[in-house]
């Protein structure tokens, strides 16, 4: 994938070095450099995986001001998740994918910072931030830390350990909490779903709204080296490093590419829901409405085999279509229902080959597989109605072959 590129390069936080270890260069003085580009509000990179090749002010993906506490979780949780990828042999775009997710997670519950809790005294023994002003928050039962962490997760010093509460993010808790890694399918699901899995919040759209920033750091932190106005960025990297890092995240000739080899679209298998719900559906619309309700456990409404309520010919009555009904959506758009219809839309056209899609219809539009070059489409039902429901502004709806995609399971 070729992207744009810009004339400023930025600066990197993190090495590989030839060992496979990360080492800082806080001592040398591109810790400062790095917080104080990062604070600009400006990021020029000329390799951004996914951000378009380049964030000018005020783009999408613009990183608000990171003070040098923040700057300081950024670098340990970087650390600490390249250890884990060294362990499990994660390649680059895994890494990418992996430290996206945790940034996004941590600016959420703890806006980058290691918080003690007033709820739980211990905390405060340990090394730990504060909100700017000194401010210690009262505390929300026996969360702590930058991933704000329940008990159950660990001990207090685990919890407030900036690196050791990361690897528990990755890795999974002391009680039989997943980490990341245990998602199935963490590969190819959303940073902001992903982010959801792990942490099981009660408000679970939050991870989505940062992670155009918390993927703009993690570019920042593994992809270039400064260089000077107009050079060239490379990673930094030694002969050896990190499994899948070694030959370099990007390289860069007259524009940028991705180095690394295009990561499995397999999304792992997703559970089971109840069996009548499954029953009369084809192989990929079970697929389908497994992993749209395991991939997005918020939706509690949802449809797929029907006899009768739908337009002639529907893929409903022959259990090659699901609905699922968007929170929030009944009457009216919300902020937070929109986000979720428009990641889930995207989720299954993002993986339509592995679901067998045939077409996708949300919010007045329309996504065909075989016109897939053409986009999302201007939606307009059969009969001609604006109804709310059937411009389909309150769900999402999926359509698929029957037995194209690359599951199996049930019938």
């Amino acid at each position: 994938m070729r992207l744009r590129t810009v004339a400023i390069v930025a600066v990197a936080v993190v090495v590989v070095t030839g060992s496979g270890t990360l080492a800082t260069l806080s001592s040398s003085g591109i810790l400062d450099e790095a917080q104080g580009f990062l604070g600009s509000q400006l990021l020029q990179s000329p390799c951004l995986p996914e951000l378009g090749g380049g964030v000018s002010a005020g783009g999408a993906g613009r990183i608000a001001d990171i003070d040098r506490t923040q700057m300081r979780n950024v670098t340990e949780i970087a650390e600490a998740a390249a250890g884990v990828a060294k362990e499990r042999g994660l390649d680059a775009e895994q890494l990418v994918h992996v430290l996206t997710t945790a940034y996004a997670a941590a600016l959420v519950e703890s806006d980058l910072r290691n918080l003690p809790s007033r709820a739980v005294p211990a905390s405060l023994a340990f090394d730990h931030d504060t909100y700017p002003g000194g401010r210690i928050p009262p505390g929300d039962h026996s969360s702590v830390g930058l991933f704000q962490q329940l008990d159950a997760w660990g001990p207090v010093a685990v919890r407030m350990n900036r690196k050791a509460s990361t690897r528990m993010f990755l890795t999974g808790g002391r009680a039989g909490q997943r980490g990341l890694l245990d998602i199935p399918g963490w590969q190819t699901t959303s940073p902001g779903v992903l982010a959801q899995r792990v942490q099981v919040s009660a408000y679970p759209l939050r991870y989505a709204r940062r992670v155009a920033q918390a993927k703009a750091i993690a570019a920042v932190v593994l992809g270039t080296r400064a260089t000077g106005s107009g050079g060239s960025g490379t990673l930094a990297s030694g002969s050896g490093g990190v499994a899948g890092l070694s030959a370099g995240l990007l390289r860069t000739s007259s524009g940028c590419e991705l180095a690394s080899s295009k990561p499995s679209s397999k999304i792992g298998k997703c559970p089971a829901v109840r069996a009548s719900s499954e029953r009369g559906l084809t192989p990929d619309a079970v697929a389908v409405l497994r992993c749209g309700l395991g991939d997005y456990p918020m939706i509690r409404a949802y449809g797929c085999l029907a006899t009768s309520g739908h337009t002639p010919g529907s893929d409903h009555y022959t259990g090659r279509a699901c609905d699922f009904m968007i929170p929030g959506q009944a009457r009216r758009d919300t902020r937070d229902g929109i986000a979720l219809g428009d990641s889930m839309a995207e989720y299954f056209k993002s993986h339509a080959d592995e679901f067998g899609v045939t077409y996708i219809i949300w919010h007045g539009r329309i996504w065909n597989s075989a016109r897939a070059s053409e986009g999302w489409r201007s939606y307009r039902h059969p009969s001609g109605s604006q109804n709310w429901t059937l411009m389909h502004m309150d769900h999402v709806h999926v359509s698929v072959k029957g037995q194209a995609g690359a599951y199996g399971w049930g019938a």
